[in-house]
């Protein structure tokens, strides 16, 4: 969450809508213009997303 409400900015709305792979390209793109686009620290930051995004359980459609 930090990385797209805090770094990127996006609103609520937006962030809770992406997919892991949008996240990751706006991040990159983040990274890239901020002078951050280290190859190592993003498929390291990469890896950590994707271990999270399997751990947790998709519950869309399954609110409301």
């Amino acid at each position: 969450m930090e990385l797209g409400l805090g770094w990127l900015r996006f609103s609520p709305d937006v962030f809770w809508s992406m997919t892991l792979r949008e996240l990751m390209t706006a991040v990159d793109g983040y990274m890239e213009s901020h002078g951050m686009g280290h190859p190592g620290r993003k498929a390291q930051m990469y890896d950590e997303l994707m271990d999270l995004a399997e751990s947790v359980p998709d519950v869309r459609g399954s609110i409301g």
